[in-house]
């Protein structure tokens, strides 16, 4: 089975009222994706801010959610590869740490709004640390 990783954007479809992606959210969520622990963080932040829920339910969803998922750790080695890859995609810190973490626990395919379509990705280990 392929492993995927959900970015926060597509997480936030479970929240919205357009029924078709929520829809095709929950058939990804039925696969028990990778998210990172900055997917759950920016879930709670963008649920609380622009999608106006209250603390005690965003808190809920969010639990939802990191039940539905493999929750990965944010980890000093993703935070090295995430400047690697900011600095040789120009993709923003935000962006390169949630593909950090899909390539270190070997997601083959990462769902996002932030990227282009059946863009590849190449991640060399070997790379000297910032």
């Amino acid at each position: 089975m392929t492993v995927v990783f959900l970015d926060t954007n597509i997480a936030l479809y479970t929240l919205s009222g357009d029924v078709a992606k929520a829809e095709a959210v929950e058939i990804l969520l039925s696969r028990r994706p990778y998210i990172s622990a900055q997917v759950v963080n920016e879930f709670i932040n963008v649920g609380r801010g622009k999608m106006g829920f209250s603390r005690d339910e965003i808190y809920a969803l969010a639990g939802d959610l990191m039940r539905a998922c493999q929750v990965r750790p944010l980890t000093e080695a993703a935070v090295f590869t995430a400047m690697r890859i900011a600095r040789r995609y120009q993709f923003s810190h935000w962006d390169s740490l949630i593909i950090a973490v899909a390539l270190q626990d070997g997601c083959e395919i990462l769902y996002s709004e932030d990227l282009q379509h059946s863009q590849v990705i190449r991640h060399y280990q070997k790379l000297k640390q910032y």
